[in-house]
């Protein structure tokens, strides 16, 4: 699944946080950004090659580590995927970024990807789009370079990919 594939559109960015309010507030990547009410999004999607593996949420590919993993408010057509509840995410530590519209940047930086590096990256969130990842960056890195080690083992995927894969909806 690409970071923005079938996902194109513009809607409020939102991050949700434990306890939503809404105020909006300052972020590191000086995006702008409102709390919404956590009942009017309950589920969030992730395309899967194999719904049933945990690998379809391993923290693998480049982008998703820098721009957070991929997820949609709207059930993938004509695609297999994972199905998530906001609640749950959240109550686990997550940021749960509803940021279909706004541009695409790097969760270290707050800066765009380098255009060089990723050529035929769109340079926005497409529509209904939703990044998830963890707000502690030593964290997040931490996961990225545990799903790297893993990539070489037949089927392998780290404990930080087993976390999440464990809290999906069955």
């Amino acid at each position: 699944m690409s970071d923005v594939d079938g996902f194109g559109g513009s809607a409020a960015l939102a991050v949700l946080t434990a306890a939503p309010t809404a105020t909006p507030v300052a972020t590191p990547n000086s995006i702008p950004q409102a709390h919404i009410p956590l009942s009017n999004i309950q589920s969030i999607y992730r395309e899967a090659d194999d719904p049933a593996k945990p690998k379809s949420v391993a923290l693998r590919r480049e982008l998703d580590w820098v721009s957070g993993l991929s997820f949609s408010t709207t059930i993938p057509v004509r695609k297999s995927y994972v199905t998530y509840d906001v609640q749950t995410l959240l109550a686990n530590g997550y940021t749960v970024r509803f940021d279909s519209g706004y541009a695409i940047t790097d969760l270290h930086t707050g800066q765009p990807p380098d255009p060089q590096k990723y050529p035929t990256l769109q340079r926005v969130f497409g529509k209904n789009h939703v990044s998830v990842y963890l707000p502690d960056m030593t964290e997040w890195d931490e996961w990225y370079q545990a799903e790297q080690m893993t990539k070489a083992q037949q089927g392998g995927v780290s404990i930080e990919t087993l976390r999440l894969w464990d809290l999906r909806k069955p």
